[in-house]
């Protein structure tokens, strides 16, 4: 989570730094050689690929930080919930009910309701990773190839 603004200087600084090596012909090694002999369309077309290129990378700043946030989501569940089975949750302290509840009727409501409930979120958290890493790097390899 602290690498987060050094990876976004890192993207946002690539053209920058780009621009820098390649100088006078970095809408060249953009765009390729020009399509029309007038020398204004070719320099304002440059410009437009040099645009379209830091747009480019501004949005996979979005697609990181996508995946950033889909991580946090994971990693917090895992971090802050309470597994031990020690601490039965009963209905009594869901719907707080005065009815005082055996420690078999808690043991049975764990196991029943609040076990089965916490897999499907973990499960629901762990395939959200999945698809968001999934379809986020498969746009990326799309977009770049």
């Amino acid at each position: 989570m602290y690498a987060l603004p050094g990876i976004i200087y890192v993207v946002f600084s690539i053209p920058s730094y780009l621009s820098y090596d390649y100088g006078i012909i970095y809408g060249f090694y953009l765009r390729g050689a020009g399509s029309t002999a007038f020398l204004i369309f070719e320099l304002g077309f440059d410009y437009i690929a040099i645009a379209i290129f830091y747009i480019r990378l501004a949005l996979q700043g979005i697609r990181l930080l996508i995946m950033v946030v889909t991580y946090a989501s994971l990693h917090d569940f895992i971090l802050y919930y309470d597994v031990r089975p020690s601490y039965y949750t009963g209905p009594g302290k869901i719907f707080s009910c005065k009815y005082n509840y055996s420690p078999a009727q808690m043991f049975l409501y764990y196991l029943f309701i609040s076990l089965p409930t916490l897999i499907v979120y973990l499960m629901y958290e762990l395939l959200h990773l999945y698809f968001v890493l999934t379809t986020q790097m498969t746009s990326f390899f799309a977009m770049i190839f």
